[in-house]
């Protein structure tokens, strides 16, 4: 992930390099999971255990 003008600059040499592919320039939500010991937590009003704020 990156700024968009820096990933539209790169464009030209990705296409040199890549034969096929997909590239996908839109605005995502991104969650990120890491490796990590599962702890146990009681749930909130959302469900959650307030790990996140509940989705609009």
């Amino acid at each position: 992930m990156d700024a968009e003008d820096k990933i539209r600059a790169f464009l030209p040499q990705l296409d040199d390099l890549v034969t096929e592919g997909l590239v996908v320039m839109d605005q995502v939500e991104v969650i990120h999971y890491l490796d990590r010991p599962v702890q146990q937590a009681s749930l909130d009003a959302t469900g959650t255990g307030g790990a996140f704020p509940p989705h609009p």
